[in-house]
């Protein structure tokens, strides 16, 4: 690859930069990424959490060409240059706050980032650079010979989320050990497609980096009081949405295809919030740090989890009616854990490719048994004067 740019990154040092790709980053659409947190309000209970999603997209970037160069060693300098595009641009359409408030914007950060790479000035700076956008967002979002670079067990988006995650929050048993990951990855063809497998010699290393992840879901990503803030601030936007005050589904489509959505940012969510009395005391408690304390959890091992489930579909709505609280002080989510796909990545051994959760003796075929690999639950949250109160309507309608 021939570099034009170099950029220094506290995890994987300087990462080289192409023309394309610099025309690219010094685009307004792409520069937005520096002013939306990677991991939303997690700075609130980690304060060294306050990375963004542009440097987690250079270092996508720069590890998608490993990964390509590790999985499909033959494939020239045009194939790898593509895959790097498409890892660079794979979250150029995050909301504000990244994953917090996609379900309240109602349009998810793959729909934006098409929109946002097949028109406009992303869309131009590929052009100009004689690459395809519609190829781009094929191999980002679609399905592609490469495809398992950007999405698969062992992807580049993954590898380098939990290098950054856990560096800036401090979490070191999230911390895997990539460069090992890069030596002994291959791509092999299963039922007309491509799968990631691993030697069997070398499944623990797979095994520590599964393992890292769920450290990571359990300490930082599902953690009671990150997700507590999580459904604040969708809380707030929801009723600033309720109210027509800020843009929701196509309304986000449709400014993604504007220079509107340059501005729409982590800077610009906390100015929509403080402009509207609506969400005053959900932004208040934010700002100050007062989070909403749990007051239950119920995950799928409990036969109240589906009644749980649909109650929470609402955000906290009817719990919130039944106990007489303010809607606002009363909020449901469904924060989920999941390790590792079943069928998706594969140890080669003397007996022939074997899926890793069904391999003898492995550690994920334990964890599968124990139910530790995936997780999901319902979690209600109330502020703590009513938490008390919230609890007893929450038993009332779950008894019902």
């Amino acid at each position: 690859m021939r570099y034009v740019k170099y950029v220094f990154d506290n995890v994987h040092g300087y990462i080289g930069l192409t023309e394309p790709e610099l025309l690219v980053v010094d685009s307004p659409a792409f520069q937005r990424l520096r002013r939306v947190k990677q991991l939303g309000p997690a700075d609130l209970v980690y304060p060294g959490a306050t990375h963004s999603r542009f440097s987690h997209s250079l270092g996508s970037c720069f590890l998608a060409e490993r990964l390509m160069r590790a999985l499909f060693p033959g494939e020239d300098e045009d194939a790898i240059q593509l895959i790097r595009l498409a890892a660079l641009v794979h979250d150029v359409g995050h909301p504000p706050l990244s994953h917090t408030l996609e379900g309240a914007m109602e349009a998810s950060h793959e729909e934006v980032g098409r929109v946002l790479v097949l028109k406009g000035e992303l869309a131009d700076a590929l052009s100009s650079a004689g690459y395809s956008p519609r190829e781009v967002a094929e191999v980002a979002w679609g399905e592609s010979p490469w495809r398992v670079v950007i999405s698969s067990p062992l992807d580049a988006d993954r590898l380098d989320y939990l290098l950054r995650d856990s560096l800036h929050t401090g979490v070191v048993y999230g911390r895997p050990d990539v460069e090992r990951l890069l030596m002994i990855v291959k791509a092999v063809e299963v039922g007309g497609g491509v799968a990631v497998a691993v030697p069997e010699r070398s499944v623990h290393v797979v095994e520590h980096f599964l393992l890292a992840r769920s450290f990571m879901y359990r300490a930082v990503y599902t953690h009671k009081t990150v997700v507590s803030f999580e459904l604040m601030y969708s809380k707030a936007y929801s009723l600033l949405a309720d109210a027509g005050e800020a843009p929701r589904g196509r309304d986000v489509l449709k400014a993604a295809s504007s220079d509107s959505w340059r501005r729409i940012d982590d800077y610009w969510l906390s100015s929509l919030l403080r402009s509207s009395e609506r969400a005053k005391g959900l932004v208040d408690a934010i700002e100050f740090r007062r989070p909403l304390k749990m007051v239950a959890e119920i995950d799928r091992t409990s036969p109240l989890f589906e009644e749980a489930a649909r109650l929470a579909t609402d955000g906290g709505a009817a719990l919130a009616l039944e106990a007489g609280a303010p809607t606002e002080w009363v909020v449901a989510g469904r924060p989920a854990m999941r390790v590792h796909i079943p069928g998706t990545l594969l140890v080669e051994t003397d007996r022939g490719p074997v899926e890793i959760e069904r391999l003898e003796g492995g550690l994920v075929a334990a964890l599968e048994r124990c139910g530790v690999s995936e997780r999901e639950m319902v979690r209600f949250y109330a502020r703590r004067d009513l938490v008390d109160k919230v609890k007893r309507a929450l038993e009332r309608l779950l008894r019902s």
